[in-house]
């Protein structure tokens, strides 16, 4: 459950950012690593950047829920 609501959380703020035109993140960083050759390949990375569909995947793993005092 808890996988889901951060999964839900995280594709939000992803969105959000998108929307913006933003990327803190840095994926263009990875992206022109990869596949710039150029100010053609700039166009198509602001072109995709809108596009882009999210595919989120969150592992919540719980070791212990801490001490209470």
């Amino acid at each position: 459950m808890a996988e889901t609501e951060a999964a839900k959380r995280y594709r939000h703020v992803l969105e959000k950012l998108q929307s913006l035109g933003v990327d803190p993140i840095g994926f263009v960083l990875r992206y022109r690593a990869t596949h710039y050759h150029g100010d053609e390949d700039w166009e198509k990375w602001k072109a995709i950047y809108p596009r882009l569909e999210w595919n989120i995947k969150v592992n919540i793993d719980l070791i212990g829920s801490g001490g209470i005092k």
